[in-house]
């Protein structure tokens, strides 16, 4: 056992105290490393400038939306029903095939070991509309977030035991701790943004994005570089900003076109994807989850697989493989139970 914090003296009671005031509803969540772990709940109260209270409301909120959404199923349907892989969330080959994007690159990390995502916008986002409704677009966010979340807290466990391991289980003390929370860093390429951008529906598309990443999952950004950007971005920015706190806007960076040296020296050519001059040839791999017993995603004293609400439906050998469907399963139930 460490004598050293894992986290600094503050942080860590504020996290004691959270822990305090969330222990009935934290009880009924899924019990994963990601959702009721110390880097969850250290996520909100960095968030949140180390204020107790809106952390606490924050993270209570995140703890409904997830019941109401359903994030449980798509945690489950990720780690352990074969949709480890971006194609294989509902509507993902989709929505992927028409507006390119690499989710998240667990193999490939910018200079301080965080994953790599990637957005390209050289496509219609009425497009997208065309393929897919707007819940349908919301729960492939759902899915991209969990799927997100779920790569970063199992590299952050990894590095953090690698930590351990080199000073034998004792760090050296540290004013800030010795845990590890790694993040994403975003590239974020415009080369063929039109006006289309400025229209309803890529508003809808990004608003829609925008509220359920903010809300639910703070602290999960690194740094985001913004390449190739026309001057028609200007205007999007205007838009973007509005929904952005002040802590989010300051990690976005703008590198124009002559951008690689620049951003070579934040990510390494061998984690730059190939279409932006880099050596990184990976688009979307499946990644695998450890949950196994002690492993890198499993949570102490808590038999797995846990029952949740949502997870509950499959258990009981109802088919339901999306969260519309597990909705129309539960509302069944509730037409059912009321007759």
């Amino acid at each position: 056992m460490p004598t050293s914090l894992r986290w600094s003296e503050e942080e860590t009671r504020l996290l004691r105290e959270m822990r305090e005031q969330c222990r009935d509803e934290i009880s009924h969540a899924g019990q994963f490393p990601e959702v009721i772990g110390d880097r969850a709940l250290i996520r909100f109260i960095r968030g949140h400038g180390h204020n107790l209270d809106k952390a606490v409301q924050k993270y209570l909120s995140y703890l409904n939306w997830r019941q109401e959404s359903g994030a449980d199923l798509a945690r489950e349907n990720i780690v352990r029903n074969g949709y480890n892989h971006p194609y294989k969330f509902p509507c993902g080959k989709k929505i992927i095939d028409v507006a390119p994007q690499i989710i998240c690159a667990g193999d490939a990390l910018d200079r301080a070991g965080n994953p790599i995502a990637l957005e390209t916008y050289n496509f219609s986002p009425s497009a997208v509309m065309r393929e897919v409704s707007l819940d349908e677009y919301r729960e492939f966010v759902v899915y991209c977030l969990q799927y997100k979340t779920l790569i970063i807290e199992q590299l952050s466990e990894k590095r953090e035991r690698e930590l351990l391991a080199q000073y034998n289980g004792n760090p050296p003390p540290s004013e800030n701790g010795y845990g590890i929370i790694l993040q994403c860093t975003i590239i974020r390429c415009l080369k063929g943004l039109g006006m289309e951008f400025m229209g309803s529906d890529s508003k809808m598309v990004l608003k829609a994005t925008m509220e359920v990443a903010a809300d639910n999952f703070p602290e999960m950004l690194y740094k985001t570089h913004i390449v190739n950007a026309p001057w028609i971005f200007n205007t999007l920015w205007y838009f973007i900003k509005g929904m952005l706190d002040v802590r989010t806007a300051a990690k976005v960076s703008f590198m124009g076109s002559n951008y690689l040296s620049t951003l070579e020296q934040e990510v390494p050519l061998e984690s730059i994807p190939t279409s932006l001059g880099g050596r990184y040839e990976g688009y979307n791999e499946a990644f695998e989850f450890d949950t196994s017993e002690g492993g890198l995603l499993a949570y102490p004293h808590v038999e797995y697989p846990f029952s949740s609400p949502t997870t509950s439906v499959l258990e009981e050998g109802r088919t339901a493989t999306t969260l519309s469907e597990v909705d129309d399963v539960r509302k069944a139930d509730a037409t059912t139970g009321s007759s």
